[in-house]
């Protein structure tokens, strides 16, 4: 938003928006800048851009987390995160009661491989162990924001924005890695909606971290929420798996119709 000049120029792309005629814009505050501390919050500028949103008759998607956290609640590591995040969802909902679409965290599965497997962004780790935790942390967050939006706002409408990811082997040696990589994939969102784990998946989360306690959260979610799939596709979400463990992206093999029929087919949402 800084980079691009958002915090200056908000207001001329809400109405560029509207002159565009799209009349609901995903949009969210910067939560390093919104969320100061734990039951501390400056929601001085989100007001306004809120209040210009509703003068434009454009009906915000508010989306509460993306890809980071605020400098006093470290990293994705962090177990109290989850509670504390639901606060601050909860106290959104409060104040934005108006608004009825949300998105609590933006692609849980980029967050974590970025953050906790590939070492790039926020902890900047590189295991198993580090990514499960982010996993099982962002998941459970995103679950009790929900609780704590629809407390606030009854039958909110929630977009759960994730990357469509698939893997291909490069050689027939490399086809049960990427199956693998094929059943990983589709961990948080499994989570966020109570799907049950592969036997595989299953071992291998409780192999890097995961309790017993902490599963049957997940198994035992009973909440019914109104939930819309939001599917993101790049020219870097088919990847090639190597020999050496490495990948690349392959290019638009399967497509983006094969992709999103796959997710739709699994949890049946639109």
């Amino acid at each position: 938003m800084e980079k691009c000049g958002h915090y200056q120029h908000w207001r001329e792309d809400l109405q560029l928006t509207s002159r565009l005629n799209i009349r609901f814009l995903r949009w969210g505050p910067a939560i390093y800048r919104t969320w100061l501390a734990p039951k501390k919050f400056d929601f001085a500028w989100t007001d306004e851009v809120i209040a210009e949103m509703q003068e434009l008759q454009i009906t915000p998607i508010f989306d509460l987390l993306h890809f980071g956290l605020p400098d006093w609640l470290g990293n994705f590591q962090n177990r109290e995160f989850p509670e504390l995040f639901a606060d601050y969802a909860g106290e959104c909902a409060a104040r934005y009661s108006h608004v009825k679409h949300w998105t609590p965290i933006n692609e849980i599965l980029i967050t974590a491989l970025f953050s906790a497997k590939y070492g790039w962004w926020n902890e900047r780790l590189t295991t198993e162990a580090s990514f499960t935790r982010a996993i099982l942390n962002l998941s459970r967050a995103n679950v009790l924001a929900m609780r704590a939006i629809e407390a606030e706002v009854p039958g909110s409408m929630f977009v759960q924005s994730e990357s469509l990811e698939v893997t291909h082997a490069e050689n027939p040696e490399l086809l049960e890695r990427a199956s693998f990589e094929n059943e990983r994939r589709f961990i948080p969102l499994d989570l966020t909606y109570g799907h049950p784990l592969s036997d595989r998946m299953l071992s291998h989360l409780q192999m890097h971290g995961m309790s017993d306690r902490e599963y049957a959260f997940f198994a035992d979610n009973q909440d019914e929420f109104n939930c819309v799939l939001g599917t993101d596709y790049y020219v870097t979400n088919e990847h090639l798996l190597h020999a050496d463990g490495s990948t690349s992206p392959s290019g638009d093999y399967l497509g983006y119709y094969v992709l999103a029929k796959e997710y739709y087919s699994r949890y049946g949402l639109p």
